[in-house]
């Protein structure tokens, strides 16, 4: 089953997917054409959203994925309106494109995602990525494609059990 998982960072979307893995590897990775997705800033709101939608659900069509998971963050307190709608507004067009493509789609907060990958939840960014299979830190790693990786690699967890 492929599984993708997404961590959003200034509504920018980090996308990972991956299949189950026998290798010892918590998972193997599943190439993905866009590790990211970015808003077209240069469109009006109402096309920019509708424009990423359309992105989300052309690559998760291409990718074949049956389950979606998101990182949900740990911070909520602080923000400022313009950073909790820039996620918020990104959230929205995953749960769209889930929607109208008929893929569950859950949110996943980082201390269960934390204990399935062995990493303390505050530092995902600190995963290996060769327990993914990559041989080097694929592009994105550090600033939001290792939560992606650490959230679908806990979806997978989840439907294996």
């Amino acid at each position: 089953m492929r599984v993708a998982g997404v961590s959003v960072n200034s509504g920018d979307l980090y996308f990972a997917v991956v299949e189950p893995s026998g290798a010892g590897l918590i998972a193997q990775h599943v190439d993905v054409g866009a590790p990211r997705l970015r808003p077209a800033s240069a469109l009006p709101a109402d096309r920019r959203a509708a424009d990423l939608l359309g992105r989300v659900k052309q690559e998760l069509r291409a990718l074949e994925v049956k389950k979606l998971g998101v990182l949900d963050v740990r911070m909520f307190n602080s923000w400022k309106y313009s950073a909790a709608y820039s996620r918020i507004s990104a959230l929205t067009v995953l749960q769209l494109a889930c929607h109208d493509l008929g893929i569950p789609y859950q949110e996943v907060k980082t201390d269960p995602v934390g204990r399935v990958v062995g990493v303390a939840a505050n530092h995902l960014d600190s995963l290996d990525p060769a327990r993914f299979g990559f041989n080097e830190s694929p592009l994105y790693w550090r600033i939001g494609r290792s939560g992606a990786f650490a959230v679908a690699a806990t979806v997978l967890d989840e439907e294996s059990a």
